[in-house]
């Protein structure tokens, strides 16, 4: 079974997050809205002309750990906004 990761960053993250996969092994995009697909440990990680960046393997949540590291966040950070207007909530 492949697990995924979800994660979503604005505009400004872009040059970051794409100076964090130059050195990793590069597949092809699949689509007009991918910018970037690599391969690190068993994963593939892509990442979206929106700025989403979707992380697919076995060890994708080690992954998505080294990556929210690499990026400077708190894996246990929540933002947003639901329909309502009120924000994520946890619990």
């Amino acid at each position: 079974m492949q697990l995924q990761k979800v994660l979503n960053f604005g505009e400004k993250d872009k040059e970051k997050i794409k100076e964090l996969l130059k050195d990793f092994a590069e597949k092809p995009v699949k689509n007009a809205f991918e910018e970037k697909r690599v391969k690190i440990k068993n994963s593939t990680v892509t990442m979206y002309t929106s700025g989403k960046v979707v992380i697919q393997g076995n060890d994708c949540e080690e992954v998505k750990k080294w990556f929210l590291s690499e990026m400077k966040l708190d894996s246990e950070r929540i933002i947003g906004i639901d329909e309502t207007g009120r924000g994520e909530r946890k619990g």
